[in-house]
């Protein structure tokens, strides 16, 4: 029985299906895709960690998603040594989420007394 997928896969799943005698059919994904490609992936692997609740599942799931993340970052020319550099800095920065602190609401303080140089930043979405 064929099962279809046209999905993005890890660089050796064809020598494994080889070694199993499984017939495949497979495709170069065209550089003009590839990112698209690559969040799909993402998405799949996110919802795969949210259904599991195993501990060796979990992390599993989330060695999946890191290896998608360097895909992504490698395909805008981000390196490994970058991400981990950049990542140790917004931590020292801003934290980690080792607390589990919850933001329920903010208020701007009345910044007409602030100098600007005093004023809070502000508040931006990524």
């Amino acid at each position: 029985m064929r099962t279809t997928y046209d999905k993005l896969v890890r660089d050796r799943v064809t020598a494994r299906l080889d070694e199993n005698g499984v017939a495949y059919g497979t495709r170069r994904a065209e550089p003009n895709e590839l990112g698209q490609l690559l969040m799909c992936k993402l998405r799949e692997e996110i919802e795969e960690l949210g259904s599991t609740a195993v501990a060796s599942e979990v992390a599993e799931e989330i060695v999946d998603i890191v290896e998608v993340a360097y895909a992504i970052a490698e395909a805008h020319g981000v390196t490994e040594e970058d991400i981990a550099q950049r990542r140790s800095e917004k931590r020292r920065e801003r934290g980690a989420f080792a607390d589990g602190v919850v933001l329920l609401w903010t208020e701007a303080p009345d910044t007409t007394s602030l100098a600007a140089s005093e004023a809070p930043p502000r508040a931006t979405t990524k």
